[in-house]
């Protein structure tokens, strides 16, 4: 099994496995329509075969407001089908969500800094030193999120200022958080 997906103009944006199926999948239902990527992954299901498309393109980017094509790939022993069906995304905009840490600042050697936010869905977060660089991606990330003060090489964070950023997936703003880590 197989999940291809293109935009209106036919670009492929993705192709990915989709799991196994015990027959050809002829019909799909749909966890959410239309599909708002900030309310989770979107879930494709006939029978005992369910997926779930994170809503994201090849390059991790989600997937914009639009009309999607999506084609679904089925084989069993020689015989194959293509499933395709017309999938439109409305994300909410930049409703956002709300961040919070603790400790407040929080000093180093003194446990992790936790992170939650709310609404409570999945997030793409990472977190910037005050110059804008990257000092880690934590990915894609569900609540609550436990910091261990390392840096994405591992090494500890220096005492200072970061900003934490958090963006739903399919909504273009984001949100950001000061936090300080002290000695």
């Amino acid at each position: 099994m197989s999940l291809t997906v293109y935009d209106s103009s036919g670009l492929l944006l993705r192709s990915t496995p989709a799991g196994t199926a015990a027959a050809l999948v002829t019909a799909v239902s749909f966890s959410q329509s239309p599909y708002d990527p900030g309310l989770g992954p979107l879930g494709l299901s006939q029978g005992p075969w369910a997926f779930y498309y994170d809503g994201l393109d090849a390059s991790g980017s989600v997937l914009r407001n639009g009309m999607y094509l999506f084609v679904i790939h089925s084989q069993m022993g020689s015989q194959s089908k293509d499933l395709s069906v017309q999938v439109r995304v409305l994300g909410r905009g930049a409703a956002g969500v709300t961040l919070v840490a603790a400790p407040a600042p929080v000093p180093v050697g003194g446990g992790p800094l936790r992170v939650q936010w709310l609404p409570a869905v999945a997030v793409q977060l990472s977190l910037h030193g005050l110059d804008g660089g990257l000092v880690r991606d934590f990915g894609l990330v569900a609540p609550p999120l436990n910091w261990d003060l390392r840096a994405s090489g591992g090494a500890a964070v220096a005492p200072g200022v970061y900003l934490l950023s958090a963006r739903v997936p399919g909504q273009r703003d984001g949100r950001l958080l000061k936090v300080a880590v002290t000695r």
